[in-house]
């Protein structure tokens, strides 16, 4: 079963967005790159013509990043608000926090609280609006994957609004290869290792905007990641077997690999693997 190695954000402001998670959640920045660019970027994302600088920031876990990214080309486009979960596309994280009165001081804007102490929850939003969900209570085991001293915070979670359960399942399940969770969710969820992927079933979500591009404002995509190269591109071929689309043919370094795909509702997903050579060249690692 693959990992969730990676949730990436497109933001208006790359500094803004990387001090806002450093300083609210206390995620730890591990690097920046201006080389996501050109043919190559654009042949992979299918963005066209892309020119972006790129920020990671880690928890405590390892081999997991939050990828900010700040396009200057095409220039992006923020969506118009819609009550949520009215909207197809992925739309929140989950954070789990050691000191939750720390957050919500840290974050300065008042918020609405729900829960009691060991159990409480709130919804922060980031500089760029999109909704964080921090929590006290973790969904797995306590102390585990804590791999990273001093970061005092762990991604276990992002939400998305689908249209069809069934096409969902058939994707990150059947053709991704995720185990579907039994609790303690509310929404269907699937777990990849430690951090669950839920879906809240939205038959009359409004659909992604004409022109929507990847770049646009807000959460760009997941990754997963597999421990080597075999099983990365046994699972790029799995997929493209099962009849969703790869945007390119895999990019495959043998130090590393990368792919997007996307189901037939219009997720984007990247696949890859990394050597701890790459990775730690690539912000995963320190």
């Amino acid at each position: 079963m693959p990992a969730l190695s990676q949730i990436a954000l497109s933001v208006g402001r790359l500094e803004r967005s990387v001090d806002w998670y450093r300083q609210v959640l206390g995620m730890r920045p591990t690097g920046s790159t201006a080389l996501f660019r050109g043919p190559v970027m654009g042949k992979v994302t299918g963005i066209p013509g892309p020119v972006s600088r790129c920020a990671w920031l880690v928890d405590c876990q390892r081999r997991f990043q939050l990828e900010l990214f700040e396009f200057s080309r095409p220039e992006p486009r923020r969506r118009k608000p819609v009550p949520e979960p009215g909207r197809i596309g992925y739309r929140s994280m989950v954070v789990r926090v050691d000191d939750f009165d720390l957050v919500l001081r840290s974050n300065g804007a008042p918020v609405a609280v729900e829960g009691q102490p060991g159990g409480r929850r709130a919804i922060l939003h980031d500089p760029d609006g999109n909704p964080v969900e921090v929590t006290e209570a973790d969904p797995r085991e306590p102390g585990r994957c804590r791999q990273r001293s001093g970061i005092p915070c762990a991604v276990r979670g992002v939400v998305a609004s689908v249209p069809d359960l069934d096409r969902t399942r058939r994707f990150f399940g059947d053709a991704l290869g995720l185990r579907e969770a039994n609790g303690p969710f509310q929404r269907t969820a699937f777990w990849a290792d430690d951090i669950a992927i839920e879906f809240d079933h939205c038959p009359n979500a409004e659909p992604w905007p004409n022109g929507y591009r990847l770049s646009d404002i807000g959460f760009l995509n997941v990754a997963f990641a597999w421990p080597g190269r075999a099983g990365f591109r046994h699972a790029a071929n799995r997929i493209r077997r099962s009849g969703y689309r790869l945007v390119s043919r895999p990019v495959d370094l043998r130090l590393g690999g990368v792919v997007y795909a996307e189901d037939d509702q219009g997720f984007s997903v990247e696949l890859g693997y990394q050597s701890r050579f790459a990775a730690t060249r690539l912000g995963f690692l320190e």
